[in-house]
């Protein structure tokens, strides 16, 4: 059937199916000539009767191969100019501060873009904020507090320009990177397991050791393998405590503020200043929160409510449908559909 039919008209021909054959023959015309126009608004290229253009495939394909290819030369870009060394300015600080800043800015526009797109609801209204101060409270620890009042390591520089650039540096690497992994990667794998606690579990662990197995390119870049190994492995928590940010506030937004914190307040002294970073007490002090709040994440996780779960994967983009057997238990059955496609959802 195309479209919705309208009440008023059904009452009238239910009314006049019972006349003669003349008058029901006039109906059945206009009947048929009331559904063709409806097919013609919503298949073909013409204008509805409010003017509104219907769009046909061939061109919405046309747009959608346009955007791609949009969305990836803004990737070369961005990938070109990470490599290539570009002078910006005299300061050499500066100079590497903008040089790490401007290809992330062009990522993140490409990113936002795609997941725009794909019509997510991972920028709607966010829900539970409270969740985030364990979150907020290993972002802030991340920070060496006991190295630096100890003496042991002090900031470098008082500028403004070059503070402002580190901040913006720091939060485009959070939004570009949560926007990838909580925004793309980790609806793509939800579509990939069952709807059901166990599934949302999977998609948990799994997206957070993708995170941090990507830090293993850091390799590449000169790093030594001890400690990328150990980047990895603190990248993969970090992946996860973004991930539980993710799943309680539904808003990408969040887990992208609590990421560029934890960078922040991590690459301050390496950036912006010099001295021993990690000495016993602030590992000591790292390790206690770090587990603390891990454990507290981790039951969190297991004990994720239904009405959250429900809630969370409409935001992913996935159409929700609740069994009538099922409903006191508020149990559900998802239709496994990427979040970089249009979805109905049905109650």
């Amino acid at each position: 059937m195309c479209g919705r039919w309208d009440e008023k008209e059904t009452e009238r021909i239910c009314l006049h199916i019972f006349c003669g054959d003349k008058k029901r023959e006039k109906i059945f015309e206009n009947f048929r000539s009331i559904v063709d126009k409806r097919r013609r608004i919503l298949y073909n290229n013409g204008k509805s009767k409010k003017g509104e253009i219907v769009v046909s495939e061939e061109k919405k394909k046309r747009r959608d191969i346009i955007e791609i290819i949009v969305i990836i030369v803004l990737c070369a870009i961005m990938a070109v100019l990470d490599f290539l060394p570009i002078k910006y300015t005299s300061d050499e600080v500066k100079n590497g501060l903008i040089s790490d800043t401007v290809p992330l800015i062009i990522g993140t526009v490409a990113v936002i873009w795609l997941m725009i797109r794909g019509k997510t609801g991972l920028f709607g209204r966010p829900t539970k904020l409270w969740f985030l101060i364990p979150c907020l409270l290993v972002a802030v620890d991340n920070f060496p507090f006991p190295s630096y009042f100890a003496g042991k390591s002090q900031l470098l520089y008082t500028d403004v320009d070059k503070w402002l650039w580190f901040a913006g540096f720091c939060i485009f690497v959070g939004v570009f990177e949560e926007c990838v992994f909580r925004g793309i990667v980790f609806p793509l794998l939800a579509g990939c397991f069952s709807s059901d606690k166990k599934g949302l579990i999977k998609t948990f662990f799994i997206s957070s050791v993708i995170f941090g197995g990507m830090h293993l390119f850091n390799i590449f870049a000169g790093a030594g393998i001890g400690p990328t190994l150990l980047q990895v492995g603190y990248s993969t928590l970090i992946g996860g405590l973004c991930a539980f940010a993710l799943m309680k506030t539904k808003n990408i937004l969040f887990p992208a503020f609590v990421h560029g914190l934890y960078d922040f307040c991590g690459l301050m002294l390496p950036k912006l200043g010099s001295g021993a970073i990690f000495d016993t007490p602030t590992v000591i002090l790292m390790a206690v929160v770090g587990i603390s709040v891990g454990i507290f994440v981790l039951y969190s996780v297991w004990r994720y409510p239904e009405e959250e779960r429900i809630e969370l994967y409409k935001r992913l983009g996935f159409g929700i449908k609740v069994l009538p057997e099922q409903k006191k238990s508020v149990s559900v059955q998802t239709d496994r559909i990427p979040v970089l496609q249009s979805v109905t959802f049905s109650h």
